[in-house]
Parts: C-alpha cells; sequence; structure tokens
C-alpha cells in the first residue's frame, strides 16, 4: 500500500487500492477494513493524509510532499 500512495499526489478513493481479491463481492468489506487499517498506519508515520468528507461517504487519501513528512 505504502509503494502506491506513494505516487499519488491527489485525493484519491481508498477503494482504489484494493487488492484485486477483495475488491468486490464478499470480500470487500474486508478489503476495505484492511485498507483502512494499513491507511492509519501510514497516516500515524506521517506518510499520507485521509479524510471523509462526510459520515459512512467514501474515504478519500494521498500522500504528503515529501517537504511535509516529518522524518
Amino acid at each position: 500500500l505504502q509503494r502506491m500512495i506513494g505516487s499519488v499526489p491527489e485525493w484519491t478513493r481508498l477503494e482504489t487500492f484494493l487488492p484485486r481479491e477483495y475488491s468486490t463481492g464478499k470480500g470487500a468489506r474486508t478489503g476495505i477494513a484492511g485498507t483502512l487499517a494499513a491507511s492509519m498506519e501510514l497516516v500515524r508515520e506521517g506518510l499520507i493524509e485521509v479524510q471523509q468528507l462526510m459520515p459512512f461517504g467514501p474515504v478519500f487519501i494521498k500522500s504528503k510532499k515529501e517537504d511535509d513528512i516529518i522524518n
């Protein structure tokens, strides 16, 4: 996930990053939950930003600019 998001400068829906086997059907919720959990870890590390504009709305993520990342 970190490699994929590292090159995403614009807000992009979380579902874009779901593993293929979890993108549809019964596995979709599992895929979203796992991808969201991984995203939260990357937020904690200061590598990405996450936003959700309304309750139960889509989640968007983007990579932080290199000059915004604190090591």
